[in-house]
C-alpha cells in the first residue's frame, strides 16, 4: 500500500513537472487572469523558454484589486504592464524547502531590466526571498518600499521552473529621492536637494549609498553649517559607492576598502552574526531596495578613512536613470502594503531654504511618517 502510495505521488508530481508554464497557470484555480494577461502581453513564450526559473504569480484577486485602485494591467501602457509582470518573474528555482532560504535572506534577480525604464540595475531589479518560520512551508517576499508579503501556494512545478502564488502585487524598488521620503531618512536628502546633487545621484546605475538617519544629520547641523558648497558636494559623494551593488553579501570579515563617488575610500565589513558595518560603525538597516542598486541605513555621517589612494578617480559614473514620468506615476503613485493603499501623499517634509544655515535647523522628525491610508469599502 505505501509503494502504491510512493508510485502515485510519483507520477503526479512529474506529469505536473512536464506540464508548460502556461498550462498550468491556466489549470490553476487562481491564476487565469494572469495566464491571459501573459498571453496578450507577449511575455508567456519567454517565461516558458526560461530554464530554472521562479515566478511569484499574481492570483485574480491580486489582479483585480490592482485595476480597483487604477492600476489595471490590461488596458494601462503594455511596456509598464510588461515591465511590472517581470519584476515577478525570477531568475533561479526557488523551492521552499531550499537549505538556503532558511539560513539568510536570498537576493533573486528579477527579470526586469533597464531596457524596461523601471530599474537602473544592470543585471536586473532584487526581490528579497526568506523562508517563513512558522512551518507553513510558505516564502517571504520582500519588494521596493520593503513591501513585505507572503506566498499562498507554493512550490507548484512546471516544466522548466516553479510557481509560488501571491495576493498582492510587488512593488518596484523605488528612485533614492522617494525611498528616502519614507521613515527617518529625508534629513539627508534635502541636504542632497540644497547641494543640487540630486539630479547626480538619481542617475547613477548600479550603485550602494549609505543613507544616514535624520538624527544623524541633526547631531551634524554644526559641521554641515560650516561647509562650503564644495565640500558639502563631496560629503555627500562620501556616502556613495558608484558602479558597485554592495548588498549585506558583499561585506566580508575582513574590512575591505571601497572608493565612493568622491574618490575617497570609506571601509566595509561583516561578522558571522549577519551584521555588517561601514567604517566600523553598524549598518542599521540592510539592503533597502532602490531603482538604482541598493541603501543601507546608518546613524552617522560618514567619514572616509586616511589612505594614500583617498584621490584616485571614483570611476565612471553609470547611464542615466531616465524614469519616464508616466511609469514613475503609475508604478510608484499606488502602493499596495498589506490589504491597504498609500495612495502617492507620503508627506516627505521637503522644503527648501534660501540659506544653509536656516535649512539645516530643524527638529528631528517623528519615528513613523505622516502618510495617508485609504483602506478600501
Amino acid at each position: 500500500m505505501h509503494l502504491f502510495t510512493y508510485t502515485a505521488t510519483t507520477v503526479l508530481l512529474a506529469s505536473a513537472a512536464a506540464q508548460s508554464l502556461g498550462d498550468v497557470l491556466a489549470k490553476h484555480g487562481s491564476t487565469s487572469m494572469l495566464h491571459g494577461l501573459l498571453v496578450d502581453l507577449k511575455l508567456m513564450d519567454t517565461f516558458e523558454k526560461a530554464h530554472n526559473s521562479t515566478l511569484l504569480a499574481m492570483t485574480d484577486d491580486a489582479i483585480i484589486y490592482l485595476a480597483k485602485w487604477g492600476l489595471n494591467l490590461t488596458s494601462m501602457d503594455p511596456d509598464i504592464a510588461r515591465g511590472i509582470l517581470q519584476y515577478h518573474f525570477l531568475e533561479g528555482s526557488y523551492l521552499s524547502s531550499a537549505p538556503a532560504l532558511h539560513t539568510e535572506t536570498q537576493l533573486a534577480r528579477s527579470s526586469l531590466k533597464p531596457s524596461s525604464g523601471l530599474t537602473n540595475m544592470s543585471k536586473g531589479a532584487v526581490v528579497k526571498l526568506t523562508a517563513t518560520c512558522d512551518g507553513s512551508h510558505n516564502l517571504r517576499v520582500e519588494s521596493g518600499d520593503q513591501k513585505i508579503i507572503h506566498t499562498v501556494d507554493t512550490d507548484i512545478h512546471h516544466a522548466n521552473g516553479v510557481i509560488h502564488t501571491i495576493n498582492q502585487a510587488l512593488v518596484l524598488p523605488r528612485s533614492l529621492s522617494e525611498t528616502s521620503s519614507l521613515g527617518e531618512l529625508d534629513g539627508f536628502w534635502n541636504v542632497v536637494t540644497e547641494s543640487r546633487m540630486d539630479g547626480v545621484l538619481e542617475k547613477l546605475r548600479d550603485v550602494t549609498i549609505f543613507l544616514p538617519r535624520n538624527k544623524a544629520i541633526w547631531r551634524g547641523r554644526s559641521k554641515l553649517e560650516s561647509l562650503d558648497d564644495k565640500a558639502l558636494e563631496t560629503l555627500i559623494k562620501d556616502h556613495v559607492v558608484p558602479n558597485h551593488v554592495l548588498f549585506h553579501t558583499c561585506f566580508p570579515q575582513e574590512p575591505r576598502m571601497v572608493t565612493t563617488l568622491s574618490g575617497k575610500k570609506i571601509s566595509i565589513s561583516g561578522d558571522s552574526k549577519g551584521r555588517i558595518f561601514v567604517n566600523h560603525k553598524m549598518v542599521t538597516m540592510q539592503n533597502v531596495l532602490v531603482s538604482g542598486g541598493v541603501a543601507h541605513v546608518v546613524d552617522e555621517l560618514l567619514s572616509p578613512e586616511t589612505d594614500p589612494g583617498h584621490g584616485s578617480s571614483p570611476g565612471t559614473v553609470g547611464s542615466p536613470w531616465g524614469l519616464r514620468e508616466d511609469i514613475a506615476r503609475a508604478v510608484v503613485g499606488i502602493t499596495v502594503i498589506s490589504g491597504v493603499f498609500i495612495v502617492g501623499v507620503i508627506k516627505a517634509v521637503r522644503w527648501r531654504a534660501a540659506k544653509r544655515k536656516a535649512f539645516l535647523h530643524y527638529e528631528p522628525l517623528p519615528t513613523t511618517p505622516s502618510v495617508v491610508w485609504v483602506v478600501p469599502k
